[in-house]
């Protein structure tokens, strides 16, 4: 499918951010909130706390407790380590937590990377037993604190005064003259949008550059960071909930018969299309009379057994196997039906920017909003997988599943 072209008039500061619910043409991706300076500074100050009481416990732990003696430096060290990972990755700058909760997501992934890569060097490298305990137990205590500590932030300081103000992106000409009014900003740029590419200002000397950047997610290194994860968490999903799928395909067959599986087209990654798989939730021949239309939330054609997939997302677990073949990834935007992608894309011109990553099992849109929702709400699901794909990081996917799999134990959106 051919990426749309859409004029913008952009207010540029340092980033481009922007949430234009008001505009029903077009769409623009939010950005990650920038801390200010006293919070960034509060949020350095926090997690140093939570490092050295983290990993003191650990210590203190492996001393009195399993009667262990581990190494005081050993431990401040991966301290220091673990916070200078944060600081590489603009976490004391900015936070990818869209609600004040995903703070603990967060922290946990990135801590769990930092584990994932220092721990076997530290095995490696012969340390002793006892250290590793302390630092391992100090990796899982951080994870939470670090979270704790953000999250307190979030609930108890009001956003406004916690975060600086976003940049504005005009998405509508008409638009222009009205905001310039009320943001009064600095620097106005006027440039041609083009679906993947993204502006970012640069300074060089005395002279303001606008530089065209690409989503990181689309670097070759990413796509392969991606697709190993993606073949190691489908692999463990699938054996883990194959009990799971045997169990609701019984059930499928004993309430109304074969077949067990659905079967769909669905657009993928730069257009191609592919077949979806799930258990199948609904009456058999559903769209017979009505053709192609979205799931409603109250969905008659929806059976006694299938209500209880949907809201376990039961359902969704073969496509496993899409995800395997490599048609669909563990993260990503929810894959959309061909007739829907080409009415969507004529409304919303960057719709299209959903289909620079291949379809996710799981979505940041699926997290924040009901699974059955209106044609009306397509704009604001768009902002969420535009908002994915700019900020796309492996972190980013982990906290995702993470956040998913609390989703669907404890309180699963209709």
């Amino acid at each position: 499918m051919s990426t749309l072209l859409a004029r913008s008039t952009v207010l540029a500061d340092d980033a481009l951010h922007a949430i234009p619910r008001t505009d029903a043409t077009t769409v623009a991706p939010w950005a990650p909130r920038q801390y200010r300076g006293r919070w960034g500074m509060a949020v350095v100050a926090g997690d140093l706390l939570a490092l050295v009481v983290a990993f003191g416990f650990g210590f203190g732990f492996a001393w009195v407790w399993a009667d262990a003696h581990p190494s005081l430096g050993g431990c401040g060290v991966v301290a220091l380590i673990l916070c200078a990972w944060f600081a590489c990755n603009g976490r004391y700058i900015r936070t990818l937590g869209i609600a004040a909760h995903d703070e603990f997501y967060y922290a946990i992934a990135y801590v769990a990377i930092a584990a994932a890569v220092l721990l076997p060097i530290l095995a490696l490298l012969g340390i002793t037993s006892r250290s590793f305990l302390a630092i391992a137990i100090g990796f899982g205590l951080c994870a939470v604190l670090i979270g704790m500590v953000r999250y307190a932030l979030r609930t108890f300081v009001p956003e406004s005064e916690l975060f600086v103000a976003p940049t504005t992106v005009i998405e509508e000409a008409s638009r222009a003259a009205e905001t310039i009014h009320a943001e009064r900003p600095t620097h106005i740029a006027v440039a041609e949008h083009i679906g993947q590419l993204r502006l970012s200002a640069r300074t060089l000397g005395e002279q303001t550059l606008l530089a065209v950047n690409l989503p990181s997610v689309m670097s070759s290194s990413a796509r392969f960071t991606k697709r190993a994860f993606d073949i190691l968490v489908a692999s463990i999903a699938l054996c883990v909930s194959a009990p799971i799928v045997i169990l609701g395909a019984i059930a499928i067959v004993i309430e109304s018969g074969f077949p067990i599986l659905y079967s769909q087209e669905r657009l993928g990654e730069h257009g191609r299309v592919f077949r979806i798989f799930k258990l199948r939730s609904m009456q058999q021949d559903a769209e017979r009379a009505s053709g192609p239309i979205w799931a409603t939330r109250e969905d008659v054609r929806v059976t006694r057994v299938g209500r209880i997939l949907r809201s376990t997302s039961v359902d969704e677990l073969p496509q496993l196997f899409n995800v395997l073949r490599g048609e669909m990834s563990i993260v990503g935007p929810r894959p959309e039906r061909p007739a829907f992608v080409e009415r969507f894309a004529s409304s919303y011109p960057r719709y299209v920017e959903r289909l620079l990553v291949a379809p996710g099992l799981t979505a940041c849109s699926h997290l924040y909003m009901p699974r059955a929702v209106t044609a009306q709400a397509i704009s604001e699901r768009l902002e969420y997988d535009l908002y994915y794909i700019r900020n796309w990081s492996l972190a980013v996917d982990i906290a995702i599943v993470m956040k998913t799999a609390a989703e669907v134990m404890f309180h699963r959106a209709p």
